[in-house]
């Protein structure tokens, strides 16, 4: 049977699948970036331990051609302690810089997170733009306000002054519990293509 004719249902399948998991990631600051490392790290570690061949040792070009995942990349991966991918990179998303920068270098008499004035024209480089730009420069203060907005990470006071709100930082208390979920999910194991 040409597994091919199955590929458009399976590409269908996992569509539906990857969007609730990407909702997910991206809801906690879990970038492309990091994703396609993992990715990496997860087609690696199926192909070496699911699609051995019997008597055979299992090579580095073998997984590359089983994977599509560069030699190269398969060989570091191969020799990467386990543990590390586990960990977030400390500075994962734009979002994570802003609130750093933002709770180091602007507070109030009180030691927390300073309101921020909304434009560069009002607060120069103790604004908001100003804070955005000195992270990136390919995306916009407006863009990073609206989807904080959103999610109510910060808000706009009265004087049109950017206010982070640090409850937002909290985790929820049931959030471990949710991703141990897929935690306890059982790993398949055993012989490429059986069931």
């Amino acid at each position: 049977m040409d597994d091919t004719l199955d590929r458009p249902h399976l590409v269908r399948a996992l569509r539906r699948v990857l969007r609730p998991l990407v909702r997910l990631m991206l809801a906690r600051g879990m970038t492309y970036p990091h994703v396609a490392e993992m990715l990496k790290e997860v087609f690696v570690d199926v192909a070496e331990a699911e699609f051995r061949l019997e008597q055979r040792a299992q090579t580095d070009s073998r997984i590359s051609l089983l994977s599509g995942v560069h030699r190269k990349d398969v060989r570091r991966l191969r020799g990467a302690p386990r543990a590390a991918g586990d960990a977030l990179p400390a500075q994962l998303t734009l979002g994570a810089q802003l609130v750093t920068l933002w709770t180091q270098d602007f507070r109030d008499g009180q030691r927390r997170p300073a309101a921020l004035p909304r434009l560069a024209s009002v607060g120069g480089e103790r604004s908001f733009e100003a804070l955005v730009a000195r992270v990136s420069k390919d995306i916009r203060s407006r863009v990073v306000l609206d989807e904080w907005l959103r999610l109510g990470v910060a808000s706009l006071n009265e004087r049109d002054e950017v206010v982070l709100n640090t409850d937002a930082f909290i985790p929820r208390a049931d959030f471990g519990q949710m991703a141990d979920y897929f935690l306890r999910c059982p790993e398949r194991r055993g012989r490429a293509g059986a069931g």
